[in-house]
């Protein structure tokens, strides 16, 4: 059994909101806007580089196919229709099970912790263990750096440079 005590240690500041969003299926608006950010925030990274995985395959494959043949304007419109598409589930699916998987990781971990530590630093542990985190910003270069890269590839390999006079 995990206490109340326990819970709030590891979740930090606001666990009265989340206490209270764990009883129902809730839309979290600040995991939709900063996505796997807001996972990293937390200390889920496994999670937040899933998601930054399962988009960039997404966009791979989508900014892959072949668009040779339709006209420019039409390409344009055709990705900005389905990119769209694309950002609002990817946000509505982000705000809707970021509580919930929040919670599964929340009580997964002090499990494992409470297994572990046998000592009065187990309050510490997992106030060092969950709350928050600003090494996020970290993870957020990392994901711009990857995106530069990813995107020159991405140019590079679907881009057709032969020039005629």
């Amino acid at each position: 059994m995990i206490s109340d005590q326990e819970l709030r240690t590891f979740v930090g500041d606001n666990y009265d909101y989340y206490k209270s969003n764990w009883e129902f299926i809730s839309f979290n608006p600040f995991a939709a806007i900063f996505g796997p950010f807001w996972f990293f925030y937390r200390k889920f990274n496994l999670f937040a580089f899933i998601i930054i995985f399962l988009n960039s395959i997404f966009i791979f494959f989508y900014f892959s196919r072949d668009l040779e043949d339709l006209p420019l304007i039409d390409v344009i419109r055709l990705n900005n229709f389905w990119f769209f598409v694309f950002l609002f589930f990817s946000l509505l699916i982000n705000g809707t099970i970021a509580n919930p998987l929040y919670k599964f990781y929340t009580y997964s971990k002090i499990k494992y912790l409470k297994k572990i530590y046998f000592s009065d630093d187990y309050l510490q542990v997992l106030s060092k263990e969950g709350g928050t985190s600003l090494s996020f910003l970290f993870y957020v270069f990392i994901f711009f750096i990857w995106l530069l890269i990813f995107g020159a590839i991405a140019f590079l390999a679907f881009t057709n440079f032969s020039y005629s006079s």
